[in-house]
């Protein structure tokens, strides 16, 4: 037996044997256990997030018409995101909201500073989730294509300075 292996002779065989077995065990328990199930950080001038596993970003962020916008997908093509956000008025988040309800067809929810709605364009099933920070004068909109349960990240993984940002979930029944 090579001279690691071997056992001092002043201690009992059986507790130096324990104390080895619960080394082998801290060593080995990590690779045993699931890895971490967040792939990857999004990050941005107004937000982040840890993406899921699964999760990247696809596209952006760019800047487009006085914002950015960037596209977060899943590598199966189930399900996409695309993010709109940056500077705008309390007074405008309503137009703005009603302006892509009459266009896509959707029936908007309004609570507080937060909208949605459901809409589909040819096979695709959207969900468009709107939220204004007042005091930030930040607007984001995200739209889902996919179940709207793909979306579920946002609810707990969003971090920002702007909590008005922060969506609430729509079928969760809670609203803000």
């Amino acid at each position: 037996m090579p001279r690691f292996f071997q056992f001092p002779r002043h201690t009992t065989g059986h507790t130096t044997r324990f104390t080895v077995l619960v080394l082998a065990l801290l060593l080995i328990l990590p690779g045993l256990l699931p890895s971490e199930a967040w792939a990857a950080r999004f990050n941005c001038a107004y937000f982040s997030m840890d993406l899921p596993r699964g999760w990247s970003l696809i596209e952006g962020p760019f800047k487009k018409r006085g914002g950015e916008t960037a596209v977060l997908g899943r590598r199966d093509h189930k399900a996409s995101l695309q993010m709109i956000y940056g500077p705008s008025n309390a007074r405008n988040f309503r137009t703005i909201v009603e302006g892509y309800a009459k266009g896509l067809r959707g029936r908007p929810v309004f609570s507080a500073n937060q909208a949605w709605f459901d809409t589909v364009r040819g096979d695709q099933k959207l969900r468009f989730l709107f939220r204004h920070d007042n005091a930030g004068k930040v607007l984001v909109i995200f739209i889902l294509n996919g179940r709207p349960q793909d979306m579920n990240f946002l609810f707990t993984n969003m971090k920002t300075r702007h909590a008005g940002l922060v969506p609430v979930n729509p079928d969760a029944g809670t609203r803000r």
